[in-house]
């Protein structure tokens, strides 16, 4: 079956003679009176398999109905055809109308061959409608094929070439996007966070390819509140979740200093209060009601309202709304079970010397990191010792039933943030702007107009100057290499741990972000979005359509869609060289391709389009390797959901591995007994978890054993637990890195679920666009993989800097064995000792072939089975 890889510019232009009764059964003509009084409204889904591309706007001509919609659409599918159905949805006051969500009326399909369209590159014209397939265009099938009208479309294909995309030549911007790739002097510094806090010393040491140290772990929080503490223009927040009662300050700063009391909330009044414009923005569960329920998934979204309500701060919740177009079920879908997602604070900050006078500068924070309870963490992840200190006062368990401080784990949180600073921070705030507009379009003055803050006009330029270059990282041997490897956290530290250099005042006035990066190491940055015009406005649609060949935002059912980060996705791992290091809460998709059960459960291709790559890497000789870091379990204690969303990951991955094993058997031949010199599939792919153990050593006064049979009498009893994995971040070749709040599930990636956003970053004088071929970067990309794989290794190795070879992913692997090992000893109370590092393999075992099989039947210490399966729950709702 040919594959169809690449990209498909499809036009659906108009239809004629859509609707002619003389050409439809008795039960056609039933169910357009049911429709309501005037004859079905027409619209056209394109789909490839079970994947449908494009769904027009229903119009209200079934004679002549002009669509005029255009999509610019990812493929990785083995398919014959590219098929058309019209369809007819009900007219103003009928039955199918008023339904919405699915009621429609068949009017008529067609098709055009996958091997035609392969061979002309371009299928453009008017297609016949039958009841099965096209007589034109082929497809047969059994029934009735009489001319039911006819559609004109216009289909183009782009294959994708390996040559072309990996090229060093190839612009680091994604195509098509709604805002460009921002670099040259308009652009300042980027900061990258792993967990909300990093204690003094917890850390390795990073330099770049100059020899110059990086500075890796810096802490979000405390980056954030001296950027809140210095702004003096404006404050904006969006959120999935706000809480006005967290402290983001819990480590007291050296010098004698005490601990900042201030919450958020307070915080914030007190900024409004000296007049600061702030304005917070968070998403509305529905099911959420002030008094009556704090919704399903307890945002606190009500009470954040409740607290600034009668303040100088503008706090409003919005929820997911349609316009209108999908029916009474449709639109209930759409506001209860999509959500706002993104996560952003944008503040004002001191402008560096080259920004123009009289415009404020602004930063912007931005990932994964919600602000509310449960996040604060650092890479320690510990279980039980901070439970009285910096958790006292936030607990937070949703893994395990009827959890209590008194005697369970509290739930280690990892994240990844960022903050961009000049022209890309502007680009967020023009989103908020967008979508405040959209969403709480009365009250139009509490925020001030982004024209105030927009001085990108004229910017741009080139990929300034320097050049990177080789080399490893001096010292690695002293801190942790294979051999002296030492632990990251020092021994013993816990309650009493060592105190950062230098008080939280040390940097108020926030001139870390007005810092001007030096030559050699600035920033291109590119703002990504997952969002629709039912959340958001697009500004002049038309100009924004002109750019860069059109499509850069998509048509669905005639609303304008920017899917941006999916694009951005695909487009960094098609033009992957070496390896791809993902960490994401959710990794599921390509459902087209599950062996033996294709479905159209989780369109999303970024599975397939990894799985594709490894493929071309092992048919051409050339190293490659793909790390994926997952959570243990899906956060929640319903076994439907859990297991669900286990289900649709563990077929993600058997159908992944099962493309690798047939490559391996293809290039190097079947498997024979007795053992071969052929790569292994974990070679080329590898899953992984985060888990922790603690001693007892530092234990919480008043810790009391779990109540047996309880859902934490084991991890109570054992000491371990696993740390929830919610960073949505991708790095690639260790010169370009995607960071924001997207996981990477359909309800982030089609852009009209969830709204999400996200920054693509890269240095360009450590990018491929710079160096030599032979040359990897070693910018603080780099540096920041190495400094995350420092805190889930426990150990800094000179393997790690070729990680898209075996022997690295070998190593890792083996780092992974140990700490698994270590885990699942079972051993109590005082025996328990600390696991050296966190990172762990999934609990799937793959063998030479890529057949995936469970390691054990359940998740340890937890009733979830690995594999999951599949339960009532509608398919939107986990994917």
């Amino acid at each position: 079956m040919p594959l169809l890889h690449g990209s498909l510019d499809i036009h659906v232009r108009s239809g004629r003679s859509i609707w002619d009764p003389s050409t439809r059964s008795a039960r056609q003509r039933l169910a357009a009176r049911l429709s309501g009084p005037a004859p079905p409204c027409p619209y056209v889904t394109v789909s490839v398999g079970p994947r449908r591309l494009v769904k027009t706007a229903s119009v209200d001509d079934g004679v002549a109905p002009v669509w005029n919609t255009t999509a610019h659409v990812p493929v990785a599918d083995e398919v014959t055809e590219v098929d058309f159905r019209v369809k007819g949805s009900g007219s103003s006051g009928g039955v199918l109308a008023v339904v919405g969500g699915g009621a429609a009326l068949a009017l008529g399909r067609a098709a055009i061959p996958v091997a035609r369209l392969m061979a002309e590159g371009c299928v453009s014209g008017e297609l016949a409608l039958g009841g099965k397939r096209d007589a034109a265009f082929g497809g047969g099938g059994g029934g009735s094929n009489k001319v039911r009208g006819w559609i004109t479309v216009s289909v183009t294909y782009n294959p994708c070439s390996y040559a072309v995309e990996e090229d060093g030549r190839r612009s680091m911007a994604v195509p098509r996007c709604f805002f460009p790739l921002r670099s040259g002097p308009s652009v300042g510094r980027v900061r990258l966070y792993q967990d909300a806090h990093v204690h003094a010393g917890m850390l390795p040491p990073v330099v770049n390819g100059h020899g110059v140290p990086v500075v890796t772990g810096r802490s979000a929080w405390v980056d954030l509140w001296e950027a809140l503490e210095a702004a003096r223009v404006v404050i904006y927040i969006a959120g999935w979740a706000v809480d006005a009662n967290l402290r983001l300050l819990r480590e007291a700063p050296s010098g004698g200093e005490a601990l900042p009391a201030e919450t958020l909330g307070e915080l914030l009044k007190r900024k409004a209060a000296a007049g600061v414009r702030v304005a917070v923005m968070v998403w509305n569960e529905l099911a959420s009601v002030a008094g009556v329920s704090e919704g399903l998934m307890g945002t606190g979204d009500e009470a954040l309202v409740a607290y600034f309500r009668g303040s100088q701060v503008a706090a409003v919740g919005v929820s997911r709304r349609d316009d209108g177009t999908s029916g009474v079920l449709g639109g209930l879908a759409v506001g209860g079970l999509w959500t706002h997602h993104q996560k952003t604070v944008i503040v004002d900050s001191p402008p560096p010397p080259n920004h123009p006078p009289g415009t404020p500068h602004l930063t912007a924070f931005l990932g994964g990191l919600d602000l509310t309870t449960g996040r604060w963490d650092s890479p320690q992840h510990s279980l039980f010792r901070t439970k009285t200190t910096y958790h006292a006062a936030d607990f937070h368990q949703a893994c395990l039933l009827g959890a209590s401080p008194a005697y369970s784990p509290r739930e280690p949180w990892h994240d990844i943030h960022a903050s961009v600073s000049g022209a890309p921070a502007v680009d967020v705030m023009a989103n908020f702007c967008h979508r405040w507009a959209t969403q709480v379009p009365k009250r139009p003055g509490a925020v001030l107009p982004l024209a105030q803050f927009d001085f990108v006009s004229g910017y741009g330029g080139g990929f300034g100057g320097g050049s990177g270059s080789g080399g490893g990282q001096p010292s690695m041997d002293a801190w942790g290499s294979s051999g002296t490897s030492t632990a990251v956290v020092p021994a013993g530290v816990a309650d009493g741990w060592p105190p950062p250099t230098g008080g939280y005042g040390a940097d108020m006035d926030g001139t870390h972000f007005a810092a001007v990066p030096s030559r050699g190491e600035e920033w291109a940055v590119q703002i990504l979005r997952s969002i629709d015009g039912r959340s958001a406005g697009f500004g002049d649609t038309v100009a924004v359509a002109s750019r860069e060949g059109g499509e850069v935002l998509t048509l669905k059912k005639g609303r304008l869609v920017d899917t941006s980060i999916y694009r951005g996705y695909i487009w960094a791992i098609r033009g992957a060289r070496r390896f791809v290091y993902i960490e994401n809460q959710y990794f599921m998709g390509s459902s087209h391709a599950w062996h033996p059960h294709p479905s159209g459960s989780v369109d999303q291709l970024i599975p397939m389009e990894l799985a594709l790559k490894i493929a071309h890497k092992i048919r051409v000789r050339e190293p490659f390797s793909a790390y994926i870091v997952i959570p243990l379990q899906p956060e929640g204690t319903n076994a439907n959901a859990v297991e669900e969303i286990l289900f649709w990951q563990g077929q993600t991955v058997r159908m992944m591995y099962n493309r690798i094993g047939a490559v391996l058997d293809e290039v190097y031949g079947p498997m024979r007994t007795g053992g071969t010199d052929r790569p292994l599939p974990t070679d080329y792919l590898q899953f992984f978890a985060l888990l922790n153990r603690e001693s007892t050593q530092h234990d919480p006064v008043g810790h009391v054993p779990a109540p047996a049979a309880s859902a934490s009498e084991a991890p109570a009893r054992y000491r371990r637990g696993a740390i929830y994995v919610h960073s949505k971040m991708a790095i690639i070749d260790d010169d370009y890195l995607i960071v924001g709040s997207a996981n990477l599930n359909d309800r982030s990636m089609m852009g009209s679920r969830d709204t999400e956003i996200a920054a693509a970053v890269h240095q360009p004088a450590h990018s491929r666009a710079q160096l030599a071929p032979t040359t990897p970067p070693r910018g603080e990309v780099h540096a920041f993989r190495l400094s995350l794989w420092a805190e889930h290794t426990g150990v800094l190795e000179d393997s790690f800097l070729a990680p898209d070879t075996p022997a690295c992913a070998r190593r890792v692997r083996a780092i992974a064995e140990a700490n698994w090992a270590s885990f699942v000893e079972p051993t109590e109370g005082a025996a328990v000792e600390d696991m050296r590092g966190h990172l762990v393999p999934y609990p799937y075992d793959v063998d030479a072939a890529g057949v995936v099989t469970p390691r054990g039947v359940r998740l340890p210490d937890l009733p979830f089975r690995v594999m999951g399966r599949d339960s009532f729950l509608p398919n939107t709702l986990t994917t």
